[in-house]
Parts: C-alpha cells; structure tokens; sequence
C-alpha cells in the first residue's frame, strides 16, 4: 500500500484541550471516537482527525487542510493555525509513497522559511522555497548531476531521481521535532495515543 500521512506539528506548543482546539480552529461537529496510537492514522483518512502531544509538540493528522496549505499560497486554515500559534514553528507535511509525492511547509513566526514539494507521478519536479535546513543536508550531500545536467542522488552506488528521495525528505524533516525521522519514531508511532474524532462536516474560515 505504502506509506500515507497527512499532519500537522506545531513545535512546544501550549498545550490545549484537543476537542475545543479543533473547535477553534474550524472543525465542526465532531464525533469522538476511540483513542488510538499513531501508527494506525498512516492512510488515506479524509473525514478523520488525529490529536495529541508528542515531546511537546502537538500533533494533528489532517487530510484536506494540509494539502491545502502545502500546496497554495493564500490558505485559510494556515492563517487560523498561524494566528493561534504566533510564535510557534508549524510544519505541514504530506506524504504519499504510492505515487511519490512528499510535500512540507514550514512557517516559524508567521513566515514560511522553508518548503519542498516533489509532485511524483513520475513528473521528477519539485519546487522549492526556503534556505536548505540541517535535517535535509545528510541527504543533499548525496546529490550529483549526471552528464546531461540531470539531478540524481546516490546512495551505496544507488540512484535515486528527485522524486524518488522526496519520502526521505519528508520523514527526515520530522527529525527536527521528533529526533529522529517519522518512520523510527517507535513511542510515537506505537506507544502514544492519540484522540481520534469523526469529521461529519468541515469548513474553512
């Protein structure tokens, strides 16, 4: 199936009841469900919601919102997020394995420092924003240009085109908040529950 993931993390965050939180910032009618660990929201889940603390950081798994934000400019709910936590680091992060695509947006007081976006589907395009953070250089270290100008990184003599090392941008940009990469967060992903709500309808503001 490969890995899907869609969150949200907001570095030291205050923290806050998670139900009125969401409520805050524009998740309507919310039905709760039972709590699970992280591992289990690793999909395609567009109407369910995720939300809890990790090493003080909160933590929401969100489809449509996060998509929105990485991919557009001019997003409400990264202006919500954003005017709630002034202060605060957010990063989006989106993944998708199955077809390549792994996108992240990070804004640290209200400003965007960095983005990466590689669109997959064998497009090979990636877009870019943003100087290059210490979580990404272990990887771009690794990039060459191959004879006819194209980007390649090598690993152990192994090729990977951009779109191919777009999942390990993303899940190495989580070391950041979590210190290590999302995929060996093990009391993340199977130790720490998480609330889990139904999203019968949503909206932006």
């Amino acid at each position: 199936m490969g890995l899907k993931t869609s969150i949200i993390i907001v570095k030291k965050a205050a923290q806050i009841e998670p139900k009125q939180l969401l409520q805050e910032l524009g998740f309507k009618k919310l039905s709760k469900k039972e709590d699970a660990t992280f591992e289990n929201s690793f999909d395609y889940l567009l109407n369910t919601i995720y939300i809890g603390y990790y090493k003080d950081n909160l933590i929401i798994y969100d489809w449509k919102n996060v998509e929105n934000v990485i991919k557009n400019e001019n997003s409400n709910f990264e202006k919500i997020l954003t005017n709630k936590f002034p202060n605060s680091e957010i990063c989006f992060l989106q993944l998708v394995s199955t077809i390549n695509f792994a996108g992240y947006k990070i804004i640290d007081n209200g400003k965007v420092i960095r983005k990466r976006i590689s669109y997959g589907e064998g497009t090979n395009v990636v877009d870019e924003f943003g100087e290059i953070l210490n979580e990404e250089k272990e990887i771009y270290k690794n990039l060459v240009l191959t004879p006819d100008g194209e980007k390649m990184y090598v690993f152990n003599d192994e090729e990977a085109t951009e779109e191919e090392v777009g999942e390990e941008f993303a899940l190495k940009i989580c070391s950041r908040y979590f210190g290590v990469p999302l995929d060996e967060a093990d009391e993340l992903l199977y130790n720490t529950k998480f609330m889990v709500y139904k999203r019968n309808w949503w909206k932006f503001w």
